[in-house]
């Protein structure tokens, strides 16, 4: 992971869903171990935060989190 990384961007948020798999929740937790500034939005039942997961094409969410930035 870089970590000059966040020298270059304004922010990172990460999304993610308790019922996702093991691997994702692993990964999340590398990311903000090795970048802590990182924010982390989280979800009970997401899933994989697709529409099969979901079941809907809907994630007001993530539009207000993206029209606030």
């Amino acid at each position: 992971i870089d970590k000059d990384l966040l020298q270059r961007i304004k922010s990172i948020c990460v999304f993610v869903s308790k019922d996702d798999e093991k691997d994702i929740h692993e990964t999340v937790s590398i990311i903000t171990n090795q970048l802590p500034q990182v924010e982390v939005k989280r979800f009970e039942d997401r899933g994989h935060f697709t529409l099969g997961d979901m079941k809907t094409e809907k994630f007001p969410e993530l539009l207000d989190f993206l029209l606030k930035k």
